[in-house]
């Protein structure tokens, strides 16, 4: 029933590699949407795909409808890239407030921005949040003291920080969102990261959710039992899990969807392994599990996974990002079957050209920044070091060089 997922035998083995706590594009807490999953602890609640038809034609329609968004995402969808812009914005003091350097999903996009702040005439100071909002109000307001032009909130989010973002904007910083939420009810970002023409937590829900659970619909011929990690800490990977959740009830009248909760202390416990297992446990007939954030599949979700699979169970894998460790997992067959590729590191440039907008008083554009299924037999096309792009837009750096400097 699963087509082209085979049985794993081994389990993961020491990873020598800093993972990610928080996607990339995943940003960690947030006042975002909200999952239906239960908030108790590593908690499990079972909900039956809501029926769209009956019988085999409904079924069939769900399939051929999910093999047809696969095959786009197989092509990748990355949009055209930026052809002008203003020219470099020198002299700025940038500050980019990371939400745990510790995590890939965090520092690779804040490394991008690094970059291509060099090439803009900037200095460019990256601190550590640690996934600790107190922590980020004090960097916010180091930041304010220091005379910063602008900071760069990178995977966390203005819930944060409401007050001391407040009072940097009053001060004159410009505010920018490198996957990040804006402060609901009252923005305060000057600007933030577009993926077209949608809202970061849009593409978050109809983008990246809804094509992992197009992959699951095709590979499962729309017989999923899922079973989803819901980190109900984060809002914006909350809404990847919401994405994934609202696609499977509304396109897989065959599949049935459970979910276990997840916080950042169970992370940080190195509890991921066991309750996944707990709810593995609970239901024999799993044959997907599926992870909002690469890194939990690292942390333990993948040995659970192996776990079920020794006793002769045969589980899809499904991730996000595409980080190197979850691709070469993917290459050598498991635990981890499936990443939909998020470029991280574009992601830091894309939002240096945004910010160097806004200083220059220029509307923000799509930076072009798509997705791309990767899977054993759909390779990334970066190879097996972090996912950073289709191939048609490899050479975004230089693009963005030339647009700065004319050069």
């Amino acid at each position: 029933m699963l087509n082209g997922v085979r049985k794993m035998r081994k389990r993961i083995g020491t990873i020598a590699t800093v993972v990610a706590v928080c996607g990339a594009v995943a940003a960690c807490g947030s006042s975002g949407s909200s999952s239906s999953a239960s908030s108790s602890t590593g908690s499990s609640s079972s909900t039956a795909g809501t029926t769209s038809g009956s019988g085999a034609s409904s079924t069939s329609s769900a399939v051929t409808k999910a093999q047809a968004t696969v095959a786009a995402l197989y092509k990748g969808t990355d949009r055209a890239l930026p052809t002008s812009g203003p020219k470099a914005q020198t002299g700025k003091k940038v500050w980019v407030i990371s939400c745990y350097e510790g995590a890939v999903g965090c520092s690779v996009p804040a490394q991008g921005f690094v970059a291509a702040s060099a090439h803009l005439g900037w200095k460019a100071t990256v601190v550590d949040a640690k996934l600790d909002p107190s922590t980020a109000t004090q960097e916010i307001k180091t930041a304010v003291a220091a005379k910063a032009n602008a900071i760069v909130l990178d995977g966390f989010p203005c819930s944060w920080a409401p007050g001391a973002l407040a009072s940097a904007k009053a001060a004159g910083v410009k505010l920018y969102g490198l996957l990040s939420f804006d402060c609901p009810g009252k923005a305060l970002y000057d600007g933030q990261l577009l993926f077209g023409k949608k809202t970061y937590e849009q593409y978050l829900e109809d983008q990246v959710g809804a094509g992992i659970a197009a992959y699951i619909i095709d590979k499962t011929d729309a017989k999923g039992n899922i079973l989803s990690m819901q980190y109900n800490d984060g809002g914006a990977v909350n809404a990847i899990g919401q994405g994934i959740e609202n696609a499977i009830k509304q396109n897989c009248p065959g599949c049935t969807f459970s979910s276990f909760a997840v916080t950042g202390q169970n992370i940080v416990q190195n509890q991921l392994q066991s309750l996944t297992s707990s709810a593995l446990t609970k239901d024999p007939n799993t044959n997907v599990v599926t992870s909002p954030i690469d890194s939990a599949i690292l942390l333990g979700m993948g040995s659970a996974v192996t776990q079920a699979e020794a006793g002769g169970r045969h589980i899809l894998l499904t991730g996000v990002e595409g980080f190197a460790p979850n691709l070469k997992l993917i290459a050598a067959g498991g635990p981890d079957n499936f990443a939909i590729g998020s470029a991280a590191l574009w992601e830091g440039w894309a939002a240096a050209d945004g910010l160097n907008r806004i200083f220059a008083g220029a509307p923000q554009v799509d930076a072009g920044i798509g997705l791309e299924a990767i899977d054993k037999t759909h390779p990334s096309p970066s190879g097996l070091g972090n996912y950073n792009g289709n191939k048609r837009s490899q050479g975004y750096e230089q693009n963005y060089i030339k647009i700065w400097t004319g050069k």
